[in-house]
């Protein structure tokens, strides 16, 4: 913006005032765009408001982070602390949750007018594919974290939208990068999977020369580059204030870290993983929703944006603008290397659900393509025909459906485990209390992983649980062999502090030949006061 522009701004807001400036923003914004934010936010409700209506237990949402900041910046997410201090350091499901589908939605929308896309049913099927993706249920469940998300998504949206509509938007996109990055690493592969797409588009909508094509793929390409040294500058200025390093978890202290003898392996692994998250068989979360009938209703999906794509190419005689042509085959090409850029950038990273959310932009391609083909058909005073919106509406309510059943059987079962998990410490805690020569005060060692084998119907739903809500494996119960979950869970849920026994006392404990003698919970004497330390042998450990 010139400093003329600047002037007639500011000029324009003391007369109007900023409330009715702002009302005239909104009433001029194209109507597509608010019925795409509406239909996100209305959705998203009913996908989700069981799960922010609710306090359920997650493992990792029972350490109070707002006394220990010092995890957010030795996590690389130093954003964190503003966006706490935006909606509080509590955790408030509801109050976090109004937060989470106003940035989700603002995030769709946003992402709507990056792609270019006017037709309204397509803005609400977009809208219904993204804010009912299974993978959010998993995001939501980490209640502490709940809105950070979405905000992390809509700040990667955001950073294409400014990049692609300015001319040196590539600098406020890249600082806007670097946010979503500092609030969570992952939505890279969103931004980078998302100016992929806007580079298709802009080679598919009408001639384009080859220099232009550069231009305009180069553009997003800077922005995301300055973004991660940015991000990579902000993370070192943040531990260098702060004098923490960054921690080990999930490969985050190689971050940005790349072996080029591992190079071809992790392009081989980005694509391996992208196809198997569309199949029932893929493994991880895919495994938790993808089923046959699913999986075939994906290939429907692809089969038809190949059919519209070979229309465009056709109809647009882009085949002999060979130099246009190859870059719009390396854009798609590397699209599944975008989406899934992750796992490149940390490498030493396991992959999981929190990695997922950019795969669902692959669907979203369908109305990029079904947009400028009916463009295409109009330009040239054919009809559109309507076989291929009728499949694409079709397909897309069939796989919007069986992601919102999955959605809600994910808080269903969430729902289940936190009544297990209840019942369980409740019944643990009166052993505890209930055991001879038992003292308030008095050290308690919790001894051994879970004994699933007494834990009831742990099996029946061990699919469901795994990994999909934030939980350990099918254990229906919160850091059973982590002491200081266990400890954190019976004082802020059950309201009552125990003792931690020093490593003395438990290495006495595991020595003795009483502890040898016990049997496993919850067997009668499986809970005893050994040598002044209350004990309770879950299972064999040594």
């Amino acid at each position: 913006m010139d400093t003329a522009k600047s002037k007639q701004f500011f000029k324009k807001l003391a007369a109007t005032g900023p409330e009715t400036y702002i009302l005239d923003r909104i009433k001029r914004l194209p109507a597509e765009l608010k019925v795409t934010f509406l239909a996100a936010v209305v959705l998203a409700v009913l996908v989700h408001s069981f799960g922010f209506l609710n306090k359920f237990v997650n493992e990792d949402s029972l350490f109070h982070f707002g006394g220990s900041l010092a995890y957010l910046y030795q996590s690389g997410r130093w954003m964190l602390v503003a966006l706490q201090f935006v909606r509080g350091f509590y955790t408030i499901p509801w109050i976090i949750g109004v937060f989470a589908v106003f940035y989700l939605a603002l995030a769709v929308t946003l992402l709507v007018s990056v792609l270019k896309i006017t037709n309204k049913l397509h803005c609400v099927l977009i809208a219904a594919l993204i804010v009912s993706f299974p993978a959010w249920a998993n995001q939501f469940m980490f209640d502490f974290m709940a809105d950070a998300y979405p905000a992390a998504m809509l700040l990667a949206v955001l950073s294409v939208y400014l990049t692609q509509r300015y001319r040196f938007g590539f600098l406020p996109g890249a600082v806007v990068l670097t946010l979503s990055l500092a609030l969570y690493q992952s939505f890279l592969a969103f931004a980078v999977g998302l100016s992929l797409m806007a580079v298709i588009r802009f080679i598919l909508e009408e001639t384009r020369t080859p220099k232009a094509i550069l231009l305009y793929g180069g553009k997003l390409l800077l922005s995301i580059v300055l973004g991660l040294i940015l991000y990579m500058l902000s993370v070192e200025i943040s531990l260098r204030i702060t004098g923490g390093a960054l921690w080990g978890y999930q490969g985050m202290d190689g971050l940005g870290a790349l072996s080029i003898g591992d190079l071809p392996y992790l392009l081989r692994s980005t694509y391996v993983i992208f196809v198997q998250n569309f199949l029932p068989t893929g493994g991880g979360i895919s495994q938790l929703y993808v089923s046959t009938g699913l999986a075939l209703l994906y290939g429907v999906v692809f089969l038809l944006m190949v059919y519209l794509f070979l229309r465009l190419v056709i109809a647009g005689q882009l085949y002999k603008r060979i130099p246009a042509f190859l870059m719009l085959l390396a854009c798609l090409l590397l699209l599944p290397l975008g989406l899934n850029i992750t796992v490149i950038a940390a490498s030493g990273a396991e992959f999981h659900a929190l990695m997922t959310n950019p795969f669902v932009l692959s669907l979203v391609l369908l109305f990029v393509l079904l947009d400028l083909y009916g463009k295409q058909r109009q330009a040239g005073k054919k009809k559109a025909g309507f076989a291929p919106g009728l499949i694409a509406l079709a397909v897309t309510l069939l796989i919007t459906g069986s992601y919102m059943r999955q959605t809600s059987t994910a808080y269903f079962v969430q729902h289940i485990q936190y009544e297990n998990t209840f019942a369980f410490y409740n019944r643990m805690l009166a052993r505890i209390e209930g055991a001879e020569g038992y003292e308030p005060g008095m050290p308690v060692a919790i001894l051994g992983g879970a004994p699933l084998h007494e834990m009831g119907d742990a099996e029946t739903l061990s699919a469901e649980r795994w990994q999909l809500v934030g939980f350990c494996g099918s254990v229906p119960a919160v850091g059973l062999g982590d002491w200081t979950k266990i400890a954190n869970f019976m004082q802020y849920y059950l309201g009552v502090r125990i003792t931690r026994p020093t490593p003395e006392e438990i290495e006495r404990v595991l020595g003795s030949a009483a502890f040898a003698e016990m049997p496993l919970y919850p067997r009668h004497g499986s809970v005893a006061v050994i040598d002044g330390v209350l004990v309770v042998k879950l299972n064999e450990v040594g």
